[in-house]
């Protein structure tokens, strides 16, 4: 989805994924690897030098405590400072206030360092901006506005809380279809046929159906009025681009199959088969997609609440305590001059050794 103002970045996800895969030791986490390029990579201006330098955290030679600082020390000897409360308040943040949440967040997750939410759209005839597959010289796509009936449309979403209670929106979103209001978090989601959704033959394994959000992301200081207004704003704003940005084909430019055009992933009803016979539908009866089949994923609204979590770093799970502790120095520490593990001195308070062993992950 192309959102108006985003920058994008100047390098591709894979080429970024590739490199960071070619610098990391064997044994790590692919999907450690593949929710911090994910978080990195979401951000209107990504930081490619910081993603290969976070992601290549589990190769730090040593992690050790020195007075009320820890070190990080990496295998090239660069060392990385923290105060120890400094890294308990960002490891732990505390849990945001008491929140009004706004209407049509039907189910929420509460993670570490943040939550993740389901939004519920209720039905209805929506005006949208309907992208035109560009010429082949042509690089911007054009528009034209449609009116189509959708069913429900759950959101599920994600946001980020720092210990001063500002709160980060990354846009990792998913977006699904439904006949009925949600009554279970064990009822399963349906795909939702849309441009800029991802198909049915890309999505992943356990059946998530990620929408491109263009780049999104918002940032709600603590000073900018009550935490229950910033949510609001903040939500207001991910829901708001997401429906009322341009629908396009970003996808397909990239060689894969966005759910509009996958046969499995949008029912075989003549009312959909092309946009302007679903707007025709639409004017005759805006209640046809509550009669439709959607098709079906593999995953329920609390694994699709868990699965955002785990996209953007709060699902807090104990294996990967060791990593991300060491990330948050690396993000947040002060770097020292480089030192060699072979002429630091043992003897001295804090220097790196060879005899130190290397941090281990907690079973």
């Amino acid at each position: 989805m192309t959102g108006r103002g985003i920058r994008r970045p100047s390098v591709s996800v894979r080429e970024v994924l590739e490199r960071i895969r070619r610098s990391l030791g064997p044994g790590q986490d692919e999907l450690d690897v593949t929710q911090e390029l994910t978080e990195i990579m979401m951000s209107p201006d990504p930081d490619l030098a910081l993603a290969e330098r976070i992601l290549s955290a589990p190769r730090a030679q040593a992690m050790q405590i020195e007075d009320e600082r820890v070190v990080l020390v990496t295998p090239e000897g660069q060392r990385h400072v923290l105060e120890l409360a400094s890294l308990l308040e960002k490891a732990n943040p505390s849990p945001p206030p008491d929140l009004v949440w706004p209407r049509g967040v039907r189910a929420v997750r509460m993670g570490r360092g943040g939550f993740t939410l389901a939004f519920e759209v209720p039905p209805g005839v929506r005006r949208m901006r309907w992208g035109v597959r560009p010429e082949a010289r042509e690089r911007r796509f054009s528009y034209r506005e449609v009116r189509l009936a959708l069913p429900y449309v759950v959101i599920v979403t994600g946001v980020r809380f720092d210990s001063d209670g500002t709160f980060f929106f990354d846009g990792w979103t998913e977006a699904y279809f439904a006949n009925e209001p949600l009554r279970s978090s064990a009822a399963p989601l349906h795909l939702a046929p849309l441009l800029n959704v991802v198909g049915r033959g890309d999505s992943d394994p356990s059946g998530g159906a990620v929408v491109c959000m263009g780049g999104f992301s918002h940032q709600s200081s603590s000073g900018a009025g009550d935490p229950s207004e910033r949510l609001h704003r903040g939500l207001a704003a991910i829901i708001g681009h997401l429906l009322d940005s341009g629908w396009n084909e970003d996808f397909e430019r990239t060689g894969r199959t966005s759910a509009f055009h996958d046969p499995r992933s949008k029912p075989a009803d003549p009312r959909l088969a092309t946009i302007d016979a679903w707007e025709e539908a639409s004017v005759k009866d805006p209640t046809f997609v509550l009669e439709i089949p959607w098709v079906t994923t593999r995953r329920t609204l609390a694994r699709a609440l868990e699965s955002v979590a785990e996209h953007i770093g709060i699902a807090g799970r104990v294996s990967s305590w060791n990593r991300h502790v060491q990330r948050l120095i690396l993000r947040h520490g002060t770097r020292t001059d480089a030192t060699t593990p072979t002429a630091a001195s043992a003897d001295s308070p804090g220097s790196p050794s060879t005899a130190t062993p290397p941090a281990t992950t907690p079973p």
